[in-house]
């Protein structure tokens, strides 16, 4: 009976303590309080748990183009702000604000904010975008 309690216990901090490592926290890998606004085209848009992924093209100050990793919300919270995996499509322009990386070299974001100015379709501007609750101004940007 001992044997079966301690093996059970083992499974169990074992199985928790690889649910609790699979899931980063945003303020280890992003400036929260930073925000950044970028301009570029689609070039790939995964909507999928935990967290969706939009990748851009972006040409800076002299001309040439880096792509950017931008992370999103996951599924279930994307589609009850109506975002679908249509809702973006490769070639798109758009216009993203989000919190950037610790690491300067990274070329990544958190999303806040998204515009499509060509139908002026919004998704965002929530001071936490990863909960669902009604949209608020974003802050100035840097």
């Amino acid at each position: 009976m001992k044997v079966a309690l301690i093996t059970l216990t083992v499974s169990c901090v074992l199985l928790f303590s690889a649910v609790a490592f699979g899931h980063h926290s945003f303020a280890g890998t992003y400036e929260l309080d930073q925000h950044r606004t970028i301009n570029g085209t689609v070039v790939e848009w995964i909507l999928r748990n935990p967290h969706s992924f939009l990748v851009l093209e972006v040409r800076d100050d002299s001309g040439r183009v880096h792509r950017w990793g931008v992370e999103w919300a996951g599924m279930k919270t994307l589609q009850d702000d109506g975002v679908t995996a249509t809702s973006l499509h490769v070639g798109d322009k758009v216009i993203v604000t989000g919190n950037s990386s610790k690491d300067p070299n990274e070329l990544k974001l958190l999303m806040e904010k998204i515009v499509r100015p060509s139908d002026n379709w919004i998704w965002g501007g929530r001071v936490n975008p990863f909960e669902s609750y009604p949209r608020e101004p974003l802050p100035a940007t840097k």
